[in-house]
């Protein structure tokens, strides 16, 4: 039996920015997390910019409450040091355009995360 789009769909992201997905009834609040990013994937034929704007504030306000125990463990020293998060909130889209007909996976997130990553980069790099 052939996997449901939204299911592989999870699993092309997962391997993509690889991290581990997590199952729909396992508890967790996200569908993909990896040692950089925690991930929304949606598997959509239509998704407004408001929508992603209020998913990105969802996932923010999730992780604030919970202050996950994961997220600080996979943290290096650097980005303790730096006060950088162990990850960055990310919305994975990908059109439903129909049987056989393929579309793109495009990752959005917000200004900060960019902001985040350019500075991690820096550190990595020295610059």
């Amino acid at each position: 039996m052939a996997d449901k789009p939204w299911k592989q769909f999870e699993r092309e992201v997962a391997e993509i920015v690889r991290g581990q997905r997590f199952w729909a009834n396992s508890g967790e609040q996200t569908d993909v997390r990896s040692t950089w990013f925690e991930v929304q994937c949606k598997n959509v034929q239509v998704l407004s910019l408001a929508a992603m704007g209020r998913l990105l504030d969802t996932m923010e306000e999730i992780r604030e409450k919970t202050n996950d125990k994961l997220a600080r463990e996979n943290v290096a020293e650097d980005m303790l040091r730096y006060n950088l998060p162990g990850y960055w909130d990310v919305i994975a889209v990908k059109q439903r355009a129909g049987r056989g007909k393929k579309t793109r996976t495009i990752f959005i997130m917000d200004g900060e995360a960019v902001r985040g990553i350019v500075a991690r980069l820096s550190i990595y790099r020295g610059v």
